[in-house]
C-alpha cells in the first residue's frame, strides 16, 4: 500500500473531473465486526477533506477511529498527496466541484462533509454549488479569518501554530509540502486561500455547521470560529483541547462529535 493511504486496510479510487484527478483512500467497518452500527447509519458515509498543502495523511487517526463505524473517504485533492496535478489552476471552486463530482460519481448519500483549514472551505463551496449533496457539514479549524486575510498573516499564525503542534504533525505537514505538494503550487494555492469568503458560503448554506476549533489554535482564533458558527442558519461550536490540527491530536473527540447525531438536532447558533 502507498505510503499516502490514510491507513493500511484503505482502497484507492479515483474520480477524474476535468482533466483533474481526486484520490479517495476508502475504509470501513468489517461486517461482522464488533460495534458495527445499524445499516441505516452506516449507509451515511464521511468525506474527509484535507488542508492547503496537506493530504490524507494527517487525518489518519482520525480516519482509524471513523472507519470502525462507518465508511470513510479521505480524499487528495487534485495536485496533493497521492494525486497527480491538474492541467490548470485549481481554486476552492474548482476543489469543490471535484468533490462534489467524486461524491456523485461514488454514489454517496447524504455523507457527513468533514473540512480541516482550506478543507472547510472547499466542503462550504461544495454545498454552495450542490446545496442538495447532503445536510450535515463539519468545518474544523476553518480559514481564513477576515481580520488575517493576507498571505503574510496566515503565514505567521501558521509558523506560531508549528510550534504547538507534536513533532509527528510536523513530520507529516513538512513531508506533504515539501515532497508532495511542493513549495510552487502550494505558493499558487495561497491566494485562493485567502480570498476566498468562508462566510459568504456558510451563510447559503441549509445543512447543518458543526465548527470545531482546538482550543491552541492560533489559526482560527475564538472570536472567528464564533462568528463563522452564528453566520450559519443551523450552526454549532464545540472546542476540544489541541492546536490547530486537532484531528490529529485528538482524534477521539473529534471522532465523537463527527459521529454524534445530537448535533444535528442542537438549536441554531448554540
Amino acid at each position: 500500500m502507498s505510503p499516502a493511504s490514510p491507513n493500511h486496510h484503505a482502497t484507492r479510487t479515483t474520480t477524474d473531473v476535468d482533466g483533474a484527478t481526486v484520490v479517495a483512500w476508502v475504509s470501513g467497518p468489517a461486517p461482522d465486526a464488533p460495534g458495527v452500527p445499524h445499516p441505516e447509519d452506516a449507509a451515511r458515509p464521511i468525506v474527509l477533506v484535507h488542508g492547503l498543502g496537506a493530504s490524507s495523511r494527517y487525518f489518519r487517526p482520525l480516519t482509524q477511529v471513523l472507519s470502525a463505524h462507518r465508511t470513510v473517504h479521505a480524499l487528495d485533492l487534485p495536485g496533493y498527496g497521492s494525486a497527480p496535478k491538474p492541467p490548470h489552476d485549481l481554486g476552492i471552486e474548482g476543489h469543490a466541484r471535484a468533490v462534489v463530482e467524486h461524491v456523485r460519481a461514488s454514489g454517496l448519500r447524504s455523507p457527513v462533509l468533514v473540512g480541516h483549514s482550506m478543507g472547510a472551505q472547499v466542503v462550504a463551496e461544495a454545498l454552495v454549488q450542490a446545496p442538495d449533496l447532503t445536510d450535515r457539514v463539519v468545518l474544523v479549524g476553518p480559514t481564513t479569518d477576515p481580520d488575517a486575510r493576507s498571505a503574510l498573516r496566515q503565514g505567521w499564525r501558521l509558523l506560531r501554530d508549528g510550534l504547538r503542534e507534536p513533532p509527528r504533525a510536523n513530520g507529516i505537514i513538512l513531508s506533504d509540502y515539501a515532497l508532495r505538494c511542493g513549495p510552487p503550487y502550494y505558493l499558487r494555492q495561497v491566494p485562493h486561500l485567502v480570498r476566498y469568503d468562508t462566510e459568504a458560503a456558510v451563510r447559503r448554506t441549509t445543512a447543518q455547521v458543526l465548527v470545531i476549533r482546538g482550543d491552541r489554535d492560533p489559526v482560527v482564533p475564538h472570536t472567528w470560529a464564533r462568528r463563522l458558527t452564528d453566520a450559519a442558519p443551523h450552526g454549532l461550536l464545540a472546542e476540544v483541547p489541541g492546536p490547530h490540527i486537532v484531528m490529529m491530536t485528538a482524534p477521539d473527540h473529534v471522532a465523537r462529535l463527527v459521529l454524534d447525531p445530537a448535533w444535528s438536532t442542537t438549536a441554531p447558533g448554540t
